[in-house]
């Protein structure tokens, strides 16, 4: 789905929101006219995969749909549930359960935590999170993917994701 921010009735984020609660897989690429950081990680964090500055390009917003469509289908091989370090999830129902609670997740929180457990024990960069779960190739600079694993640290416990010093993080063993 493509969706501006600037619209005539309301405001994009509001609608990407409400799209994020009731239909939490859709795969949401912003275009904007407004670029400001906080706008840009707002809404990645807010559970789209990709931002996309005005004026662009056909050929970009083309080139940034068609690889959306291949992480989608690249996705389709992960298994139902996935286990370690006394975490659990259901990826088709989107549910955590770490020693027994039920813990609710934003969308980005979910597809962090789901991707750092498919690769578990691998340690995964900072980069590499960028590019797999927020779909983006950003400034690496950015303390968005380390904002979402203090999130994501605080409901789990802290010692459920390690810090791999100079590298980024992984699932402890």
């Amino acid at each position: 789905m493509l969706l501006d921010l600037i619209l005539p009735d309301g405001r994009g984020e509001d609608v990407l929101a409400e799209l994020m609660r009731s239909r939490p897989a859709s795969r949401v690429l912003v275009l904007s006219s407004m670029t400001q950081l906080a706008t840009r990680v707002g809404v990645l964090e807010g559970g789209a995969v990709d931002f996309l500055a005005k004026p662009f390009a056909n050929a970009e917003l083309l080139a940034r749909v068609n690889a959306r469509i291949r992480t989608t289908a690249a996705s389709v091989n992960v298994p139902r549930y996935l286990h370690r370090a006394g975490i659990e999830i259901d990826v088709q129902q989107r549910e955590l359960v770490v020693d027994g609670r039920h813990i609710p997740l934003t969308q980005r929180e979910f597809v962090l935590l789901a991707y750092l457990l498919q690769r578990a024990p691998e340690p995964c960069t900072r980069t590499e999170l960028l590019e797999r779960v927020w779909g983006t190739r950003f400034d690496a600079g950015t303390n968005l993917v380390d904002v979402c694993v203090r999130r994501l640290r605080s409901k789990l416990s802290n010692d459920k994701i390690e810090t791999v010093r100079n590298v980024g993080y992984r699932i402890a063993s």
